[in-house]
């Protein structure tokens, strides 16, 4: 979530013009209080040491400070000191920028292998993805093929058990309809358009960290 705010410690270490997306384009999510990130830090008593997130951002493309899979973007988390927790939510703007799943796979790899280079002794977890209807074409987020998201989540299931690392299911928290912003029954509020959580999905996702975070941890209430 690129939520940024004027000399917020909270703020994304990316800044500049559409380098962010919250709350800039969101009606909800209006402050950094309302992401899924921040709910679950506060939830889970923890500390943020990097925003890291920036607009458009994924594992394959992109200069070398803004790919996941870049020693500057990996070595930016510990700016603020060795990161106890690192979460790592790519591959969204990968589906959009076509890259295939093997290519997918192979930066992913390439990424958790200089991830656990970096910082040997961190928790790792990454996530996959929960909307259902990619596949359809928006001016300005591209194309995002279905089949390919959930070639991303097989990946993404496969990765995490071969690294020994955690996975937050977001695939089971919403499947979305062909307009979301009406939405069905199920999914009615959770995206504020085509593509970005909603205040209300923002609520639905850090539910689900903390569920699976806990779990890796093997904490049970």
């Amino acid at each position: 979530s690129t939520f940024y705010t004027a000399k917020s410690e909270m703020s994304s270490s990316y800044q500049g013009k559409d380098e962010f997306y919250y709350p800039t384009y969101s009606g909800t999510v209006t402050t950094v209080k309302y992401t899924w990130w921040y709910l679950m830090i506060k939830d889970l008593g923890l500390e943020l040491g990097v925003n890291n997130s920036l607009s458009g951002s994924s594992v394959s493309f992109g200069a070398n400070d803004i790919k996941g899979l870049s020693y500057e973007r990996i070595r930016a988390m510990g700016d603020n000191g060795t990161p106890d927790i690192i979460i790592l939510y790519l591959g969204i703007n990968d589906n959009a920028g076509g890259a295939s799943p093997e290519t997918y796979e192979a930066n992913y790899r390439t990424m958790l292998n200089r991830v656990k280079e970096t910082y040997p002794n961190a928790f790792i977890f990454i996530t996959n993805f929960s909307y259902s209807h990619y596949h359809i074409r928006m001016a300005s987020h591209g194309s995002y093929s279905e089949d390919t998201r959930l070639a991303y989540n097989e990946i993404l299931d496969k990765l995490a058990s071969e690294y020994q690392v955690g996975l937050v299911h977001l695939s089971e928290c919403w499947e979305v309809g062909v307009s979301p912003t009406q939405g069905d029954a199920g999914s009615l509020g959770y995206l504020g358009d085509n593509l970005h959580p909603s205040k209300k999905g923002m609520e639905v996702w850090a539910k689900q960290f903390e569920k699976d975070i806990k779990a890796y941890f093997g904490i049970t209430e």
